[in-house]
């Protein structure tokens, strides 16, 4: 007689549904945990790789500031070559420390309180390449190919392409006396390119050295380049770092079709220097060169000034090594950071070097906070350019 199969009971269909369904919550919770953590990890390899991309731009222009340029073209710390006027734009880089009216509105409000720098640099455009050339009052005339000092340059004499990359309307242009040193920076104001022949730039004055037309000259474009923060027109929570270039005969506009965005949602960009010394009424630094305190943003220079700015832009031929700090945020709001882990600093007094967190929306009565996770990067950039022979 054969037995009938047995089915479950409904206790066991009870607990085995039971169990089945606190595995899969569990399942479940770990899933979301793992996607968070994911998300998280992400947008901070993100920050990350956009702050380094950003940095190296950043650190090749000021590496090659005041490199065939100059150093600094106002009355004091003068170039002992440079014989243009004497005109305080003129230096191979510019700190403009800590000026809200520069920063986007949003850097600054939702107790956020970021004031970045705005930095300025001077540097060669030719890639160290000086191409020979005679003057007339104004114009200048690019030797031909032929009779280039180098290969590099007759390449950029024969390419109208590669001459007219650095070569243009609105840079500055070194010219050189070759035997005697003594240099000017003259905006340029067009260039003509000559196939086969020789190339004319136009210039928007005779350069201050007296030069012959007959006597051989080296020339060289400079570019004015400037690095800040501003906000998209469409979306004023969103900030980017971008590069740009100044007009040489207009100082403070930008030339047009310039700007690059180098990258996004930079939240802020402070600039300090390490010195080569200290002034004899101040006792030396045992290790000479060190910053002290390099959260200060101020540098090791002594006495110290009432910001980076007043010492960077009076002593550029003192310093020997630029100083960068990047934040960027993430793209995306972080829901975990309901509190800002030092909201009990007040905004104005908080250092940017411990800022973690970012507040997107103003916060109203009742009003959630929404914050964005922040990501710092630092970086040293050595400045052997800014060396003049007064310091040798």
């Amino acid at each position: 007689m054969r037995r009938q199969p047995r089915g479950f009971t409904l206790v066991e269909l009870l607990v085995a549904s039971l169990l089945t369904g606190a595995i899969l919550i569990s399942i479940y919770f770990v899933f979301i945990a793992n996607t968070r953590q994911y998300y998280t990890q992400e947008q901070m390899v993100q920050m990350q790789e956009s702050m380094r991309f950003a940095l190296e731009y950043l650190k090749n222009d000021l590496r090659n500031a005041g490199q065939l340029a100059v150093v600094n073209g106002t009355a004091q710390n003068t170039d002992p070559d440079f014989c243009g006027p004497r005109d305080p734009v003129l230096r191979a880089v510019n700190l403009r420390d800590d000026v809200p009216a520069l920063a986007p509105p949003i850097l600054g409000a939702n107790n956020n309180g970021l004031r970045p720098d705005v930095v300025e640099v001077l540097a060669d455009a030719s890639g160290g390449t000086l191409l020979g050339a005679t003057m007339a009052g104004a114009t200048i005339r690019l030797q031909r190919e032929a009779e280039q000092i180098s290969g590099r340059a007759m390449e950029i004499v024969a390419s109208e392409a590669r001459l007219r990359s650095g070569y243009r309307a609105g840079a500055f242009l070194r010219v050189m006396a070759s035997a005697t040193g003594a240099f000017d920076l003259v905006p340029i104001t067009d260039v003509t390119f000559q196939a086969g022949g020789e190339s004319v730039i136009t210039l928007a004055r005779q350069p201050a050295c007296v030069l012959g037309s007959a006597e051989s000259l080296r020339v060289n474009p400079v570019h004015w380049v400037r690095y800040r923060i501003v906000d998209d027109p469409n979306d004023t929570a969103r900030t980017v770092l971008v590069r740009d270039l100044l007009d040489a005969g207009n100082p403070g506009n930008a030339l047009a079709d310039t700007e690059l965005i180098v990258a996004d949602f930079v939240v802020d960009l402070q600039i300090w220097a390490t010195y080569d010394h200290r002034p004899a009424a101040v006792p030396q630094d045992p290790v000479i060169g060190d910053d002290p305190d390099p959260t200060d943003d101020v540098g090791n220079f002594q006495p110290v000034p009432a910001d980076e700015g007043t010492a960077f832009n009076a002593n550029p031929h003192r310093i020997r090594a630029i100083h960068l700090m990047l934040a960027t945020r993430s793209s995306r709001e972080d829901a975990e950071m309901h509190v800002a882990p030092d909201r009990a600093v007040a905004a104005n007094l908080r250092i940017p070097t411990d800022r973690v967190w970012f507040d997107v929306l103003p916060e109203g009565p009742g009003a959630v906070p929404v914050f964005a996770r922040v990501a710092t990067m630092t970086a040293r950039v050595e400045t052997p350019a800014l060396m003049t022979e007064g310091n040798l």
